[in-house]
């Protein structure tokens, strides 16, 4: 009974909770791209008026 209920938790994990750490992962890894790319466009504005002045 503890192995059935072991192998039961086991593919429950793996057929639920695999596609939402997967979807997670993904929204992470875009979120971090985006923040990047703006991180940098600031750092171009901020040396361009820097230059300006």
């Amino acid at each position: 009974m503890f192995v059935f209920i072991m192998t039961y938790l086991k593919s429950v994990h793996t057929v639920m909770l695999q596609p939402i750490a997967s979807t997670i992962n993904t929204l992470l890894g875009t979120l971090y791209q985006v923040f990047s790319i703006l991180l940098w466009m600031e750092v171009l504005i901020h040396e361009s008026f820097l230059d300006f002045i």
